[in-house]
């Protein structure tokens, strides 16, 4: 009865034919290593390309960091651009101050003139007082004569302060007419820096803006090139690996049968090597008995 059933379960096994069952176990091991070398060939190649691809995104990291430069020149510029206009707000302050400065000197020498003319005026009184005192004793013999020198006195004195007021006069006319060319020249000065200034600064704007317009466009096109060739590139390696990856799990997974298909003949193979042994080791005793019983039986001189 266990030899049916060894037999029937041997028959049973022999059914199953692969293309790994006539190899012998050192060309098993040879087709292993090189599934093996296949795979880790594989494993360089998906290394490769996540090799290129943090390079893609280093690439762009730099091409970003060249763009905060550029606006960090834009900052600069409007910077410097602010920085001239309070030079202007400066420059028009101290324009402002030299103005009120010749305010103050004409109304100091407006001031020093009244002064002057009131010191004139007390002089002459002074003058005056000490001649009629001089004259005191002279007033009846030159009442007329001191009536006539009063009235010439009093003409010369309304001939002087009609020249002195015409003087003031004159003078606050230059000084006013000065000071209006020199407002309308600062005021002119003014707006032609101004004009320059804005014009200076949009053109500066303009040419900055086209050269980064420029650059900018030419990244985004060297980007997008670079983008789709790396995404056409990975796509393609990736499915080419997944193709591999596919075929070799597929062979594994093939020779894992066969090698399960191997233990089981060789567990049957040991089942009969160990039915077998039974029977070989009374045979060899017998023949050892056989072959001890001839010599013993053989004559010497025979041997």
């Amino acid at each position: 009865m266990p030899k049916a059933k060894g037999k029937a379960k041997k028959a049973t096994k022999a059914q199953i034919k692969t293309e790994w069952d006539d190899l012998d176990l050192s060309t098993l091991e040879q087709r292993v290593a090189t599934i093996n070398a296949q795979h880790t060939h594989a494993l360089e190649e998906r290394i490769r390309v996540q090799t290129e691809y943090e390079a893609v995104v280093s690439y762009r990291n730099v091409t970003k960091s060249e763009i905060d430069a550029l606006e960090d020149d834009i900052r600069l510029k409007n910077y410097s651009t602010e920085q001239a206009g309070k030079e202007n707000f400066e420059e028009f302050r101290i324009y402002e101050e030299k103005v009120k400065q010749l305010n103050y000197d004409f109304k100091r020498k407006v001031e020093l003139n009244e002064a002057r003319k009131d010191d004139d005026l007390q002089k002459e009184d002074k003058e005056c007082q000490e001649h009629l005192k001089l004259t005191e004793c002279k007033v009846l013999s030159t009442q007329e004569e001191l009536r006539e020198m009063q009235i010439v006195y009093t003409e010369q004195i309304k001939q002087q302060k009609g020249r002195f007021d015409e003087e003031v006069t004159t003078s606050e006319k230059k000084l006013s007419q000065d000071l209006q060319a020199f407002v309308d020249a600062c005021a002119q000065q003014e707006t032609t820096l101004n004009a320059d200034l804005d014009l200076k600064r949009l053109v500066e704007l303009r040419a900055l803006t086209e050269q980064m317009n420029l650059h900018l466009s030419r990244l985004e096109q060297k980007h997008e090139e670079l983008y789709v060739n790396t995404r056409t590139q990975y796509a393609n390696t990736s499915d080419e690996n997944c193709t591999k990856i596919g075929r070799l799990e597929e062979q594994t997974s093939n020779v894992l049968k066969e090698i399960n298909i191997l233990k089981d003949r060789s567990e049957v193979l040991q089942e009969e090597n160990d039915r077998l042994s039974g029977p070989l080791s009374e045979m060899i005793s017998e023949v050892r008995k056989d072959s001890l019983i001839w010599h013993r039986s053989v004559p010497k001189n025979v041997c």
